[in-house]
């Protein structure tokens, strides 16, 4: 997973946690919300490829998200 792609995810997520509860909340509501709905996207393992470059040599590692 990219960057890009965890961008879209987060973003759709605020999205619809808007959509779901509507304007005029205090804004701890929505994120209290949004950390919620990103802890239940976590236990479907979110990971990023992350290529880093060392002495002229591209490494992959693997990163996972923990929110925890």
């Amino acid at each position: 997973m990219n960057e890009n792609e965890i961008s879209y995810i987060i973003r759709r997520l605020i999205f619809n946690v808007c959509n779901k509860l509507g304007p005029a909340l205090l804004e701890s509501v929505y994120h209290r919300i949004l950390v919620y709905e990103l802890k239940e996207l976590e236990r479907q393992s979110i990971s990023i490829d992350c290529p880093i470059c060392e002495n002229k040599k591209k490494l992959k590692l693997l990163i996972l998200l923990s929110l925890s």
